[in-house]
């Protein structure tokens, strides 16, 4: 059963359409799975009773005759700030603490409807606005590959649920790195899209603020690049009534032919560990022999970017939700507190940061401009592999930096509404896993996937966990 727990999605649906595996079998093994990694803190809100019954009936299904979905009888796991209905949705914090939502979100609907089980919820950080799932409700998620070493955020349980074999597919959301973090800290694949592709009904709480709406992004997370173009249709179902920007786009796949990629190993803000250097350069052999074209060089205006990103982010945070959470500052988790002190060195009026936002219009059009003879960009997710959990300053190269800014090269794609994928390539000397990101143009993501799958195929892909319990998935 320990080799199951390996495989892919779509080897596991496969399995069980030709009856090798039943539903019940399939499900059990991940419980197990789970139970077994249960001092890693992974799922936090089990729902395993009730999968067993979702799977006695996708059993009796089958035997039936009846017409089963793509993903059926497959068990997948969500983030915890994605909507299931009468399961607890409160973001990690103490603020939303007793909420429990009335409906599934639109992908959580989407993936059922083609048979998929949800096993439960994995853990975030409070908010989902940081890279630790480190929190005050769930506690701390450990990494399958060094358990003093945070999982990322904010879809952490999500990567480290994949890599330790938990479950084969899992729903991420990514406002500034948070589906492409975790997959890097955790040797684990997944896709940011770009906007407006992926419904984003049911992420909670509710897209209000502007930039949610236009930079943060629910997607799908895998062991396999295969499972990513097989989960983005799935995940892309429009649902007017929740989504009406959303509509049906061309996602078929892409085959990549002679792309001209640029590969830059820093963005010029912050130091890069050699490592992570060095796996960008090997990214980019490895696409020059399958016959791109690769050259080195950055993107337009990262430094514009970055601050465009860190003014509005900061200013919808402190305009929006600082006024609901004030009164109850003490509850808040110590990320969340500092991220909030930096309220005192901002100063942004309606004017400024409606001009932020004009602002990054220009700068979209600058970069897709220059997307016209660059299709794809290759570049590190963070500037470090995993940090120990509760890091609040890292030493890179003798320079200290604050842990949430070593992730501008993450924010990048989000500001600019790019489409953009975690792959695995290597290993750190220390054995943590590194991952890079491929980054495309508007809606292209096959073309995105097509590239990480090559990646992927020449640098190894999904790193297993060296634990001793890890080992084994």
């Amino acid at each position: 059963m320990s080799d199951l727990l390996g495989q892919s999605a779509a080897s596991m649906a496969r399995a069980v359409r030709d009856r090798e595996i039943s539903p019940v079998e399939l499900v059990q093994a991940h419980i197990d799975r789970a139970e077994e990694c249960s001092d890693l803190n992974i799922v936090v809100l089990p729902r395993y009773e009730q999968a067993l019954e979702e799977a006695r009936a996708a059993e009796q299904a089958l035997a039936d005759g009846g017409v089963v979905g793509a993903l059926h009888g497959v068990p997948f796991t969500t983030k915890e700030c994605i909507e299931v209905a009468e399961m607890p949705c409160c973001d990690a914090s103490k603020i939303f603490e007793g909420n429990v939502s009335t409906q599934d979100a639109t992908v959580v609907r989407n993936l059922r409807g083609e048979g998929a089980i949800l096993l439960g919820k994995t853990n975030i950080p409070e908010f989902a606005f940081h890279y630790d799932s480190n929190n005050l409700i769930y506690g701390a998620t450990h990494n399958p590959h060094n358990p003093e070493r945070s999982v990322g955020g904010s879809s952490g349980g999500e990567g480290a649920a994949l890599a330790t074999g938990i479950t084969p597919i899992g729903v991420g959301s990514d406002y500034g790195g948070s589906i492409r973090v975790p997959a890097h800290f955790n040797g684990v694949t997944g896709l940011k899209p770009g906007r407006w592709v992926v419904p984003y009904g049911g992420h909670f709480p509710p897209a209000q603020a502007m930039s949610i709406q236009l930079w943060s992004e629910i997607g799908p997370m895998a062991r396999y690049v295969d499972d990513l173009q097989l989960l983005l249709p799935i995940f892309a179902k429009p649902d007017p009534t929740t989504d009406p920007d959303v509509v049906p786009h061309r996602i078929d796949p892409d085959p990549p032919q002679g792309l001209r990629v640029a590969i830059f190993d820093d963005d010029g803000l912050c130091p890069v560990d050699p490592a992570i250097r060095e796996a960008v350069r090997s990214a980019g052999r490895a696409l020059a022999d399958a016959g791109h074209e690769v050259v080195e060089e950055r993107p337009p205006n990262q430094a514009e970017v970055r601050e465009v990103f860190e003014s509005i982010a900061l200013a919808e945070t402190i305009g929006l939700l600082w006024p609901l959470i004030e009164p109850r500052e003490e509850e808040l988790s110590p990320q969340i507190r500092r991220l909030l002190a930096r309220r005192e060195t901002l100063d942004v009026d309606l004017a400024t940061y409606a001009g932020q936002l004009a602002y990054r219009l220009d700068l979209e059009r600058a970069v897709a401009a220059w997307q016209q003879s660059h299709e794809i960009m290759v570049c590190p997710i963070s500037a470090t592999a995993a940090f120990p959990i509760g890091t609040e300053v890292l030493d890179i190269d003798g320079q200290e930096y604050e842990e949430i800014d070593l992730f501008s090269l993450s924010t990048y794609a989000n500001a600019m509404s790019l489409p953009a994928a975690a792959v695995p390539v290597g290993r750190t000397p220390d054995g943590l896993p590194i991952g890079v990101q491929v980054i495309g143009r508007r809606y292209r993501e096959m073309e995105v996937l097509a590239v990480a799958k090559e990646l992927e195929e020449a640098l190894g892909g999904w790193i297993r966990p060296e634990l001793a319990g890890a080992a084994q998935a």
